[in-house]
């Protein structure tokens, strides 16, 4: 099973961290206004968002996930509970859309991306782990099994290493790295926010689970990071997005410098909050930044997060020990 504990050696590269808790408001996606219920137009008959491609609409699984963790995290900051009855939708309808194939669930997106070579249906690493952070959150917040259950079939995604088989989204390269691809193809991109994003879905199922499999997960994807980082910068200029591609992007420069240093927080290596800073002062981060934590100072790490514990709307909690943490 997914939280089993592994006892061979990993087939990539890894190293040790000292992984540290973190607590709800520095997770990502936690910054954003409350949305409206419903939301905009397009939506399906019981409101869960569409969205048009050519003349058809389809759902985005990894969009679905970022809009219900942003219907917990307003839930969380109000009280409202219809955001949280918004975000179930949403998690019926991936649960409903899942593909089950190699004993995992892959969320497809079942229109064609052919500036990527990607035919439906297709897959990817950083959807795979937004959904698995939300389905995680869910099972924080409502204190249900079945939400954890769907994490735990989406986290074995993970394990199912490529390329020999299809669907894969991880594979290891010849150099003995873990990748978390976007674009799984012959000759994947390395994408580096989607592998980061999907470093943080990995990271938030260890934190409640505390599965030897997801920290062995962790220790080597993290590693390619630390390995390969510098191969993204560009000294003076805009970090590249994928290293195949090589293309350098603004959006995702800014992303990457709060992705990174979300990591040196979770993993407890500085290098990657040194990286950040070299990378912002390669190009200064203007304006909102999606996804990035609400918090993101030190003192939202330590063991008074208790990942283990539901979360609950603030001001709502017995525990003042807890209703602290979730102002911190």
């Amino acid at each position: 099973s997914p939280g089993a504990t592994r006892t061979e050696d990993p087939p990539f590269r890894t190293s040790t961290f000292d992984w540290a808790d973190v607590c709800p408001a520095g997770l990502p996606w936690t910054a954003e206004e409350p949305m409206r219920v419903p939301g905009p137009k397009p939506r399906d008959e019981v409101d869960v968002p569409m969205y048009r491609v050519g003349d058809r609409l389809y759902y985005r699984p990894g969009a679905l996930a970022i809009n219900g963790m942003k219907r917990i995290d307003a839930y969380l900051e109000t009280g409202d509970q219809a955001q949280l009855d918004q975000a179930l939708k949403q998690a019926d309808r991936l649960r409903r859309h899942a593909l089950e194939r190699r004993d995992a669930w892959w969320l497809p997106f079942n229109y064609d991306y052919l500036p990527a070579g990607q035919r439906a249906p297709w897959f990817n690493a950083m959807t795979q782990g937004l959904v698995l952070s939300f389905f995680t959150r869910l099972h924080r917040v409502t204190g249900e099994a079945v939400h954890l259950e769907a994490a735990d079939q989406v986290f074995a995604s993970f394990l199912r290493l490529g390329q020999a088989r299809e669907p894969w989204v991880a594979y290891v390269d010849d150099q003995a790295f873990l990748w978390l691809e976007h674009y799984p193809l012959p000759r994947p991109d390395h994408v580096l926010n989607a592998h980061l994003h999907a470093i943080f879905g990995i990271y938030e199922y260890w934190q409640v689970t505390r599965s030897a499999e997801a920290k062995q997960l962790l220790n080597g994807a993290v590693t390619t990071v630390r390995k390969n980082l510098p191969r993204y910068r560009q000294p003076g200029g805009i970090s590249l997005y994928g290293l195949s591609t090589r293309t350098p992007n603004p959006k995702y420069h800014e992303i990457h410098v709060w992705q990174l240093n979300l990591l040196s927080r979770i993993s407890g290596d500085e290098y990657f909050a040194t990286m950040a800073a070299r990378l912002r002062d390669d190009r200064r981060p203007v304006g909102r930044v999606n996804g990035r934590p609400q918090q993101h100072g030190a003192a939202i790490v330590g063991p008074q997060c208790r990942p283990g514990d539901p979360l609950v709307p603030d001001g709502s909690s017995s525990d003042p020990e807890l209703h602290a943490a979730a102002q911190t």
